[in-house]
């Protein structure tokens, strides 16, 4: 009796004629890649991933890290359609010069942005905002994100009491002479309700503080808002979701084309992108880490990966694949080794500024320098710490401080303080009352 032939599950050879075209220059659909994800497919496959033990991954060598990547499974496997969305790597764009009044700067040396002062633009006083205390209101527990191309900072948030608007701002600090842009007007929003909702009647998303939730993914030239943590009402409650904000259109992507999480949304929740353009999120409530996948818009879980402890800022290494976290509260300093199942190594920061390296701030990793940078609240000496040596050391600066104090929930900064690849430096927005700041950190 001759043997019947195995047959290819549809999604399959849909996969591979996609490939086969594309390879020939061919897409078969002209959609924006998320309109391959309705509101039927936002539950996406979960990949589960195990770590290998931290001392079998540190006596690998480079090129046994990287086949050990190649061994974890694609999170693509099960998903429901892949349409037009491509798995290929986009080319990173050609850097573009500084402009002269970066150039001119000598490195570490702190520097006010002339003319950017959010308030006193014409995207801040050309419409009368939303529901809320006001307009400030937006930065409350709220961050921004960096798109490094052109060195753009997008801002948004507010949510709780503190702010009703759903606007976007954003500055081109790559230009001449930055100046600030209102994306979108504010919703109509709902006077303060006792409990809240996700998105309002037009669809968009509702206000919500921010935190670290912002994150702007090259690959897609979306700003990306990872989880929905306390909205606009007395109560303020999470969602999670998983929404995104077009800059080419100046609008939001519809409601349930992309898949939330349970847990992304938790306050304050530690979240960082690698060079992939893949965000992980290690959820407060469970201390488990998961990973979305940029290319193929799904989920990834790595399992339990200890406590998480509110407010701490996570960075990525995007050199050695390490996602590292300072001490914070009864949490200790430690780094995730993401090409090996994100396996958890605790590491003890040593040096000069050990004891004042840690709690509440902001962490970046800046590829420019190959260090970790950590601006801590309240303190306005910037802390180095070496990606190898774990050694903290007070970076030596010149010109006028920022002012870094808490004052309110607005200089709660988060991911207003960040890194500008194409800047070589750090920028930092400390409210709508104070121009952005920048300094330089490498040539």
């Amino acid at each position: 009796m001759q043997k019947r032939r195995k047959e290819l599950p549809y999604h399959c050879i849909r996969l591979l004629r996609m490939l086969v075209l594309a390879a020939v220059g061919i897409t078969g659909c002209a959609r924006p890649w998320y309109e391959n994800y309705g509101t039927d497919r936002t539950s996406a496959a979960v990949e589960r991933v195990t770590a290998r033990p931290s001392h079998v991954a540190s006596e690998e060598s480079r090129s046994e890290r990287a086949a050990s990547v190649r061994k974890i499974p694609a999170a693509l496997h099960g998903a429901a359609d892949v349409g037009s969305l491509s798995t290929s790597p986009v080319r990173a764009p050609d850097p573009r010069p500084l402009p002269s009044w970066a150039a001119a700067l000598p490195l570490f040396e702190w520097y006010e942005i002339p003319g950017t002062e959010l308030q006193r633009s014409d995207a801040w006083t050309g419409y009368p905002g939303s529901k809320g205390g006001s307009k400030r209101g937006i930065l409350a527990f709220s961050g921004g994100a960096i798109k490094a191309r052109g060195s753009e900072l997008f801002i948004a948030g507010g949510g709780h009491t503190d702010y009703s608007g759903n606007e976007i701002f954003s500055i081109v600090l790559g230009s001449e002479r930055p100046k600030w842009t209102r994306r979108i007007n504010p919703s109509v929003a709902p006077p303060l309700p006792d409990r809240n909702v996700a998105y309002y009647d037009d669809g968009r998303p509702a206000s919500r503080h921010t935190y670290w939730t912002l994150q702007f993914i090259e690959q897609r030239n979306l700003l990306f808002f990872f989880g929905a943590p306390a909205l606009w009402a007395r109560v303020g409650r999470t969602e999670d979701v998983l929404d995104a904000f077009d800059p080419s259109t100046n609008d939001y992507l519809p409601a349930g084309r992309l898949p939330g999480y349970p847990g992304i949304a938790n306050y304050a929740t530690g979240i960082a992108k690698d060079a992939e353009g893949n965000v992980y999120v290690h959820i407060l409530r469970t201390g488990e880490l998961v990973r979305w996948n940029q290319s193929s818009n799904t989920w990834t879980s790595f399992g339990m990966r200890g406590k998480y402890q509110y407010e701490t800022p996570y960075a990525i290494d995007t050199r050695r694949g390490h996602m590292f976290r300072l001490s914070n509260g009864k949490v200790p300093a430690a780094y995730f080794d993401l090409a090996h199942g994100a396996a958890k190594v605790d590491v003890i920061v040593k040096g000069q500024a050990a004891e004042q390296a840690g709690g509440s701030g902001q962490l970046v990793y800046d590829s420019g320098a190959d260090v970790f940078w950590f601006w801590k609240r309240g303190d306005s000496r910037l802390y180095r710490i070496h990606p190898e040596t774990w050694e903290a050391t007070v970076q030596p600066t010149s010109g006028v401080e920022p002012n870094n104090a808490r004052v309110t929930s607005i200089h709660n900064t988060y991911g207003r303080f960040n890194y500008a690849p194409e800047l070589s430096g750090l920028v930092f927005m400390r409210d709508e009352a104070t121009n952005v700041y920048f300094i330089r950190t490498s040539r």
